[in-house]
């Protein structure tokens, strides 16, 4: 694992999102996963905003839940030369999400998995007190 980690902090993320661009538009021409492409499209818009740190964390949850529904996906539909696309793309995603959580530590903002839901912009982990009653 050292050396994944040790690859990805090498590794420039543009050019991997510049890769992954290219496997998910020659991915598109089959029945392939059409979420694959603007995630990616996404993730290049969000590496250039070198300001903002939760587009980019938003990137990496997003790119994390496509590497599930990838492997879903290709145990579930039958194998075609395009899917040869999908592989590719699904055997680089690890070596992204490590990729952009090292962009992340950078800007100044790592991901901290123990309380992941309030990372992720838009979502509230705090439970919505609307009651009546008074906590004691």
């Amino acid at each position: 694992m050292n050396f994944v980690t040790d690859f990805a902090r090498e590794v420039d993320l543009s050019r991997l999102l510049g890769m992954h661009s290219t496997l998910g538009l020659l991915a598109c021409m089959s029945d392939a996963p059409s979420y694959n492409l603007p995630i990616y499209l996404f993730g290049m818009w969000a590496y250039q905003d070198h300001q903002a740190t939760g587009s980019m964390k938003l990137f990496t949850f997003m790119l994390a839940g496509s590497l599930v529904l990838d492997i879903l996906y290709l145990i579930k539909h039958e194998w075609t030369w395009f899917a040869l696309f999908t592989i590719l793309s699904l055997a680089l995603k690890p070596i992204t999400i490590l990729s952009s959580t090292q962009n992340l530590q950078i800007r100044g903002d790592p991901v901290d998995t123990s309380n992941w839901a309030s990372n992720i912009p838009g979502v509230s982990a705090k439970p919505n007190n609307n009651s009546a009653y008074e906590e004691l």
